[in-house]
């Protein structure tokens, strides 16, 4: 009679948790329950796989919202994060903050966070077909620099414009030609609008010996000065190809390393860009760009209006015969054979 009067005990208290612990729960959401699951920083695979796992979840029943908790790491930006918006019944916290919530329409915009999966519907042709897709986004890093070695040992590099990647993506693409044992360097610059100061004032550091490379001077006379130090120098023949499509820090690039006697200048007059500008920002929301000081090369002179004049003035011809061909190209690399 003890045993089963303790097994009927059991048997009620579970009961009576379980009673409990369902009440508890479906009163603690609006929607009906709650589900709540801590998970660490995820990968975007990860992230789809929960986002499977919610559309398939059985054990969410009607109405109860599932609320997924992220965390940033002491290693991991709010760049890195990825999330994805996964159903209409899904809440999205980061470090405790809710940043998704299905029926808050305003914490739709928190996508600036990180990346994320964007459902798309696209009208097509004269009928309008819809078409859906589904689009990422996410921190792109552009590959700004490009590298190959050609005839004769002389290795390649072209840069499309100074971002702030730049800088690191040079450095690497040096370091890998050098590893070739190149003789000899181009640096192509055609069609480079510019870009970042710093960024440019940082490659020429590790070209040109110690010395000015260039400084910004205002309407007063004020001075600011970007120099190279002693710690690199790079000892190889070099000639730079520009256009009249080079522009700003280009021109910085290819006036510095000409007033250094570093490299001869192949192609066309560049742009002539040499101004600095700021935005000013209006009470109306509007905004106004004013010149404010302009740049100078080392050796004293100014590219505003006036552009590098090239050592080797060589028009670009196109082969109809052979599209490949360079001529700009072949010239430059003749200019460096000549100092091998």
């Amino acid at each position: 009679m003890t045993k089963k009067y303790t097994y009927l005990v059991h048997i009620a208290l579970f009961l009576a948790a379980m009673i409990l612990l369902c009440l508890g729960f479906f009163l603690e959401s609006p929607n009906g329950g709650l589900i709540t699951e801590q998970r660490a920083m995820p990968t975007c695979k990860e992230v789809q796989e929960v986002a499977e796992e919610t559309r398939s979840d059985a054990t969410a029943p009607q109405g109860v919202t599932r609320e997924f908790h992220f965390t940033l790491g002491n290693n991991l930006t709010e760049k890195q994060l990825m999330f994805y918006v996964i159903n209409s019944n899904t809440k999205v916290y980061i470090n405790g903050e809710l940043v998704f919530d299905k029926h808050r329409s305003e914490t739709n915009k928190v996508s600036a966070t990180g990346c994320y999966w964007v459902n798309l519907t696209l009208l097509r042709g004269t009928n309008s077909d819809k078409i859906k897709v589904t689009a990422t986004r996410d921190v792109i890093n552009v590959e700004t620099v490009k590298y190959k070695v050609l005839e004769n040992q002389i290795g390649y590099i072209s840069i499309s414009e100074f971002d702030s990647v730049t800088g690191a993506q040079f450095a690497k693409a040096l370091k890998q030609l050098q590893k070739k044992n190149i003789e000899g360097l181009v640096v192509d610059l055609r069609n480079n609008p510019g870009g970042s100061l710093s960024t440019v004032c940082d490659i020429l550091d590790s070209i040109l010996p110690k010395g000015l490379i260039v400084y910004t001077k205002d309407k007063n006379g004020k001075k600011e000065e970007y120099t190279s130090d002693e710690k690199h120098r790079l000892n190889l023949p070099m000639s730079v190809l520009v256009n009249g499509q080079s522009a700003s820090a280009s021109e910085i690039f290819a006036g510095a390393v000409q007033d250094y006697g570093k490299a001869e200048i192949i192609g066309t007059q560049t742009y002539g860009k040499g101004v600095v500008q700021n935005l000013f920002d209006l009470k109306d929301g509007t905004s106004v760009k004013l010149t404010i000081a302009e740049y100078l090369i080392a050796g004293q002179f100014g590219i505003n209006g006036k552009g590098v004049t090239p050592d080797v003035e060589v028009q670009y011809e196109k082969d109809a015969q052979n599209p490949d061909r360079d001529n700009q190209l072949e010239k430059a690399l003749e200019e460096v054979k000549n100092k091998l």
